[in-house]
């Protein structure tokens, strides 16, 4: 028998024999349903829960080092977005961040855009 538990209730079945863990109750398993109830996301008393983070759904971070880069993306973006501008007259901080592939500072996209009306 082993000690088990799960953030969430999960249900488990090794062919002939089934399962139930409720969620976040520690619960002594049969050893025949222990990879039954592995497999479904439960995990021994004793370890550290999985922590995963979804880097894809999270915006990347980034101070900009090189405005000669950013600037390069805001030439691309004026020439390709039809309405890049925001009420105020500057170009539009998330349509910006979407073309650099990363979350742009106000700050980081005024020093782009002085840079980008001097070039003009």
């Amino acid at each position: 028998m082993a000690l088990l538990v799960s953030n969430l209730g999960i249900r488990f079945s090794n062919g002939s024999s089934r399962g139930y863990l409720p969620a976040r109750r520690p619960i002594e398993i049969e050893d025949d349903l222990v990879d039954a109830a592995l497999a479904e996301g439960a995990r021994y008393v004793d370890e550290q829960p999985a922590v995963t983070v979804n880097d894809s759904k999270q915006p990347k971070v980034v101070e900009e080092e090189d405005p000669s880069t950013l600037l390069a993306v805001l030439v691309k973006m004026m020439d390709e977005v039809s309405d890049p501008l925001n009420s105020r007259g500057d170009p539009k901080l998330d349509v910006l961040s979407d073309y650099a592939d990363c979350k742009v500072s106000a700050k980081d996209r005024d020093t782009a855009w002085e840079a980008f009306q001097k070039a003009e």
